[in-house]
């Protein structure tokens, strides 16, 4: 049971709880200084200042956090529970806890071996000798080399790549390949993803490719769709579903690209515009 932080006091062997994700359910093994509940005060019920101790808690998930001013502790992100655990279950969650940390640098190391491994095949692979190599995180370099791999993929097809802000590139081309059949070419040239649980931007430390060829923060893609693709998506669609489409009025490819269509499909619970343009963009153009 959680009761009030006031009413319990910080010693070894007391269970408590973070909210961060990271964190959960922990035990304070070391307290360092004297505790003292009353001096700890909220600011505006999210800032807790006073205190005069900091804890070391070892976590269930095997994590160790040392010297946490007890006025966090006493927060709104922690919980102090009406629980003590035994010198045995602290010593358990301690051995834990090291073996964690053990297998996690065991598991850097291996990471770490993979990656420069990584980086000395892609530099020596002939697969890759119409690329230039450097390290460059602006997006110059990415845009150079992912010019070069769409021409040797596409070459009947023609791209605009051009940055699209500091660090990031976008690739842009009308008809031609499906938007499915560029992306993983491109996508090879972002060095990270935004991490929405923390709202950061997290860098793959480990990106060979992106460290071999240039990389960028984001990549995009913007596939135009013509009139006449749209008109070989309708054609598509009426030939495979003449009976729920009989009803329907039948717009060419340039009355759609202008106005799209709102009508509903019977049998297929579906808009029209939807369905032409799921099917315009499967579709493949040289």
């Amino acid at each position: 049971m959680i009761r009030a932080a006031s009413s319990l006091t910080l010693a070894r062997g007391r269970r408590v709880r973070c909210a961060l994700h990271t964190h959960g359910t922990g035990i304070v093994f070391a307290v360092n200084g004297t505790p003292d509940a009353g001096s700890v005060r909220s600011i505006a019920g999210v800032i807790a200042t006073g205190g005069r101790a900091t804890v070391d808690v070892v976590f269930d998930r095997g994590s160790i956090s040392r010297a946490v001013p007890e006025a966090i502790v006493r927060g709104v992100q922690w919980s102090i529970l009406d629980e003590i655990a035994t010198e045995e279950e602290i010593a358990s969650a301690l051995a834990h806890a090291a073996l964690s940390k053990a297998q996690a640098a065991d598991a850097a190391e291996r990471a770490e071996t993979a990656h420069r491994a990584a980086l000395e095949q892609l530099a020596s692979d002939p697969a890759y000798a119409h690329l230039e190599q450097g390290s460059d995180t602006s997006g110059a370099l990415a845009i150079r080399n992912v010019r070069r791999m769409l021409k040797q993929a596409f070459p009947r097809c023609r791209f605009s790549v051009r940055k699209d802000g500091y660090g990031c590139f976008r690739v842009a081309w009308t008809d031609g390949p499906s938007d499915d059949a560029v992306k993983p070419i491109v996508e090879r040239f972002q060095r990270g993803r935004f991490n929405g649980m923390e709202d950061i931007y997290e860098a793959d430390r480990h990106n060979a490719w992106c460290e071999t060829f240039g990389g960028a923060k984001y990549t995009f893609t913007s596939r135009e769709i013509s009139a006449e693709l749209y008109d070989q998506a309708i054609d598509v669609l009426w030939r495979d579903f003449p009976a729920n489409l009989a009803g329907l009025a039948r717009p060419s490819g340039d009355t759609f690209k202008q106005n799209g269509s709102r009508a509903r499909v019977p049998g297929l619970d579906e808009d029209l515009d939807v369905l032409i343009w799921r099917v315009a963009r499967g579709l493949s153009v040289g």
